[in-house]
């Protein structure tokens, strides 16, 4: 009989516990032998996965006990950005090449960054928007000659 019984668990990615030790007691044995092994199941993504850990109790006349705990793995938590772009208006021969974004993850060491450029006509040729995916540049032509209507 196992002294303890790690339950099931689902944890994040960057908190997934020891195995625990498990011991074991019989009526007539004193010293239990208890082995463990652990298989890791890939699930849809690298940070995502499931361990299923098992111990077998094994007394001195062969008589066994197994116990299995599954820990379901997740990377639930999204990155966040390191240095993020706030909107910015600027006259349109001053438009900013689009800023190096960096990102952190609980999980992932090496978070990919990338962007898109979406750009929306305003009233006339030199003023526009330019929406960067989590950045918005406002191009606005303040000096003459102005706009015709």
């Amino acid at each position: 009989m196992f002294d303890n019984k790690p339950v099931d668990i689902t944890v994040e990615c960057d908190a997934v516990p020891v195995a625990e030790v498990v011991t074991a007691q019989d009526n007539c044995d004193l010293d239990v032998d208890v082995t463990y092994n652990e298989i890791k199941t890939d699930g849809n993504c690298p940070d995502s996965y499931t361990l299923t850990r098992t111990w077998i109790a094994i007394d001195n006349c062969g008589n066994a006990t197994t116990h299995v705990q599954k820990v379901t793995v997740e990377d639930t938590t999204p990155p966040v950005f390191d240095n993020k772009p706030v909107d910015i208006t600027v006259e349109c021969d001053a438009v900013p090449v689009a800023e190096v974004v960096t990102a952190q993850d609980n999980c992932d060491l090496d978070v990919d960054v990338t962007y898109n450029e979406i750009k929306t006509d305003g009233s006339c040729p030199d003023s526009y928007t330019l929406t960067r995916t989590g950045l918005r540049l406002i191009i606005v032509e303040t000096q003459r000659p102005m706009c015709r209507k």
